[in-house]
């Protein structure tokens, strides 16, 4: 008799650490792309909007936490954490059968979405 193959039941390395590497290089041009743009010298009404768009599509904790308190706040670890937690996320639907190109594309779509909503509720503020 044979013993029947028995599949592994974590997340493996590689494509989890592919996946993050992609997130996590979203994030950094997006935060360095949003605080460039909000701590130039002459920033207009929608050059900012732009700006706050990229920083909290970038760091969302960080975009949420600006939106409620105010200024530019930079929580990286708790940023980290999230597209840590997303791209475990991400890893485990493409081990279902799911397109890994088309749900990094849906988590930074979703990204920006949140990036526009946060700016809007500063606008609001």
């Amino acid at each position: 008799m044979t013993e029947p193959e028995r599949q592994p039941e974590g997340v493996g390395c590689k494509p989890l650490l592919t996946v993050t590497g992609i997130l996590l290089a979203f994030a950094v041009a997006a935060v360095t792309i949003g605080l460039s743009i909000l701590l130039s010298d002459d920033v207009s009404g929608g050059l900012e909007r732009i700006g706050f768009i990229a920083y909290a599509s970038g760091a969302p904790v960080s975009g949420l936490f600006a939106a409620l308190a105010g200024g530019l706040p930079l929580t990286l670890y708790l940023d980290v954490i999230v597209w840590m937690l997303v791209a475990f996320a991400v890893v485990r639907l493409v081990e279902r059968g799911r397109s890994p190109r088309r749900l990094i594309g849906t988590v930074i779509g979703v990204a920006v979405v949140f990036g526009i909503v946060i700016s809007s509720l500063v606008e609001l503020a």
